[in-house]
């Protein structure tokens, strides 16, 4: 599973059951202690383990890659926390990271404001990365 914290509340998804890979977006208000499904629309991610869910800003977070059961994955989603909405990112050009699961991802604000979002590593099969885009 994979977790982050977006506009004060902490968001959970997919993982690994034991019995397969799972998919579903929970969300935990600190305020109340509960935890509660998070109904989103459009197309949504596939069930994973080993991927990653990292906070952008307080309205959106970026889920990449991980684990489906047969194979690493490269794909990347945006999370539109306000509108509940997932989006799939479409490479924009052919440079784009290799399938992989187990990585990191961080972001950066930049002097100008503007913030990145890094990967780093992973694993793919038996091979260990160490690439960073």
């Amino acid at each position: 599973a994979a977790m982050c914290s977006v506009d004060g509340k902490v968001l959970l998804m997919g993982g690994d059951t034991g019995s397969g890979q799972y998919s579903k977006l929970f969300e935990f208000d600190p305020q109340t202690g509960c935890w509660s499904p998070l109904c989103v629309t459009g197309s949504k991610p596939s069930p994973r383990a080993g991927h990653t869910l990292t906070a952008v800003d307080e309205k959106t977070a970026v889920l990449f890659g991980g684990y489906d059961g047969n194979k690493p994955l490269n794909d990347l989603w945006l999370l539109d926390v306000k509108r509940k909405v997932w989006s799939h990112i479409t490479p924009s050009s052919r440079l784009w990271p290799q399938p992989r699961d187990y990585h990191t991802v961080c972001t950066m604000v930049c002097e100008e404001g503007e913030i990145k979002v890094l990967l780093l590593g992973g694993i793919e099969g038996f091979e260990v990365m160490s690439d960073c885009w």
